[in-house]
């Protein structure tokens, strides 16, 4: 990756250390994204499961990920127990901004997946649900 570029062999620096890094989508992308005519009311949905009941490691600082980016945009926070697949579900098509702190497997290239409180999401159930987000964070 770009900022993985190393900037002092020496010191041992990378370029992610001593800049911010951001990628956009290009102008056509961004042209046609802007043009969907989206019906979400609420501005930010945070997931953050913390325990899950299938083995993964618990995430006891997820829940204050979501809370710091709540301070920045009003919106619903479902932390631990409410944190599930059916919640996420039911709750998707309403955001604008969707943050899921959890854990996920983008290398499980039969069945990549996202963990929920009780279950994990594939990325077959993700493609079909409707959601009307502009911005999608997986901080996994």
């Amino acid at each position: 990756p770009f900022e993985a570029l190393i900037t002092d062999i020496d010191k041992n620096t990378y370029l992610i250390e001593e800049n911010e890094i951001n990628y956009t989508f290009s102008l056509t992308f961004q042209n046609k994204n802007k043009s969907i005519q989206r019906e979400a009311t609420q501005d930010f949905l945070g997931i953050a499961p913390i325990n899950f009941s299938n083995n993964l490691t618990t995430l006891k600082n997820s829940a204050k990920e979501i809370t710091y980016a709540n301070k920045l945009y009003d919106g619903t926070l479902l932390v631990d127990q409410e944190a599930t697949k059916e919640n996420f579900i039911k709750k998707i098509k309403d955001y604008k901004i969707l943050h899921l702190a959890t854990h996920a497997d983008a290398s499980d290239s039969i069945a990549p997946w996202i963990a929920f409180r009780n279950s994990k999401l594939t990325n077959l159930e993700l493609n079909s649900l409707q959601s009307q987000a502009e911005l999608v964070i997986l901080s996994a």
